[in-house]
This record gives structure tokens, C-alpha cells and sequence, in this order.
């Protein structure tokens, strides 16, 4: 995992990414905090690129909690446009100028998803309002271009 800003917390943040894949299994996560039990357990995260069978875990998707809708990522060698918006618990993931998800971290709608995923013992999960932003690989090689992180006012 790569942090892009270490020992910098990010507020609320928007950021522009272009991201390539041969074949991919990869993820952008926030908000992410120190904790004992690791980032996964703690930070919403975004899979930019890469469907697959499940739509939890296709592009677009917030993993394990909101489908996407499928046939929006570029073939596996291919350039993408993302966009990932997160403005206070409001987020939104675009993917090649196409909406793929939003909604409301900490709201009931959120809760129930969480507590009927993978996530359901993960108490800290989506919960931060502040902390680091991560891309994460699986060992597949992606690259990533003109990554922009800014603060919303």
C-alpha cells in the first residue's frame, strides 16, 4: 500500500486520477487513521477499475457496500478517468465522467449496508471524518497519472 500524503491528514478532499491496468485488482482508500486494527477495517474504499462478477466489487463500486453499474471501465490496457468526491460523509465515485455511487458515511442507509457486509464486526469502518488517502494493488501492476488532492472549501 502507498500512501500519497504520510503524516498529513486530508480533511475533506477531491481528487483526479487516471489509472491503467493490464489486469487489475486494485483500491483507493480514505479517510484512512492510525489504528491497531489495520486500514482495512477502518477506511471506506473505492475500486476504481476491474469488473468482475460481483457488482460489490466492480469498477465504481464502494467495496462490499454499493454496486455499481457495469460496462463503465475501459479495457485492461486502456486509460480511465476517475474522480472520487468526499466532502465531509457526502462521497461520490466517478468513473470516465459517469456517476457510479454515492452516498452518506455514518447515515442509517450506510449502517445497515455495512453491518450486512464483510464489515459487519468492523465498528471503525467509515466511520473517520478525517485521515490518509491510499492506493492499494493485489499484485497486479497499475499505474496512476495526474493525481490531484485539494480540499473542498
Amino acid at each position: 500500500m502507498l500512501s500519497l500524503l504520510p503524516g498529513r491528514p486530508v480533511p475533506r478532499a477531491r481528487s483526479h486520477r487516471r489509472a491503467l491496468a493490464t489486469r487489475l485488482a486494485a483500491a483507493v482508500m480514505m479517510s484512512i487513521t492510525a489504528s491497531e486494527v489495520g486500514a482495512q477495517a477502518t477506511a471506506a474504499e473505492w475500486i476504481p477499475l476491474f469488473d468482475d462478477n460481483n457488482p460489490l466489487s466492480s469498477a465504481g463500486a464502494n467495496y462490499a457496500l454499493h454496486a455499481a453499474p457495469r460496462g463503465v471501465v475501459q479495457a485492461a490496457g486502456k486509460w480511465n478517468s476517475a474522480r472520487l468526491v468526499v466532502n465531509r460523509t457526502h462521497v461520490e465515485h466517478w468513473l470516465n465522467s459517469t456517476k457510479m455511487a454515492e452516498y452518506e458515511l455514518g447515515s442509517a442507509d450506510w449502517e445497515a449496508r455495512r453491518k450486512a457486509s464483510k464489515f459487519a464486526t468492523a465498528e471503525k469502518y467509515g466511520r473517520a471524518t478525517r485521515g490518509h488517502i491510499a492506493l492499494q494493488d493485489h499484485g497486479d501492476r497499475v499505474s496512476f497519472r495526474n493525481v490531484r488532492i485539494r480540499e473542498l472549501p
